[in-house]
């Protein structure tokens, strides 16, 4: 099974575009959880935008709002908005963000991880740590 995690697409700031497209191709082929094909323009937007976070948020949002996304893909989609929120220093909503998406998806090691981020970020070390 491939793992479901924010790193998948997005979160590859550091890797080629030919590795992302790669990596995306794999997942659309596997028919794992995060193949693209099944998401709204916006829900990939959301995936694939690399360093320009206030425009990734905006198009998590819509893809959230369309109510066009299965649950599984809304986990990740809110996954994905709250790590950007994280990124542009807007914790409080990136905390809520993640929040939903583990209860969405209490089993998302990515949700998990990012909530990590967003404790040790905001010098909740503990709570960092616990997750």
């Amino acid at each position: 099974m491939i793992p479901r995690t924010e790193s998948s697409l997005r979160k590859m700031s550091m890797a080629s575009p030919v590795v992302a497209l790669s990596l995306a191709a794999l997942l659309a082929i596997s028919g794992g959880p995060l193949a693209l094909a099944d998401w709204t323009e916006d829900a990939k937007f959301c995936a694939t935008i690399q360093a320009d976070h206030q425009r990734a948020i905006s198009y998590c949002t819509k893809a959230i709002e369309s109510g066009q996304l299965t649950e599984d893909d809304l986990a990740v989609t809110y996954n994905n908005r709250a790590f950007e929120l994280t990124e542009a220093g807007r914790y409080d909503e990136a905390l809520a963000d993640i929040e939903m998406a583990l209860r969405l998806d209490s089993d998302s090691a990515a949700a998990w991880n990012t909530r990590g981020r967003i404790f040790l970020n905001t010098e909740r070390h503990q709570e960092a740590i616990a997750d």
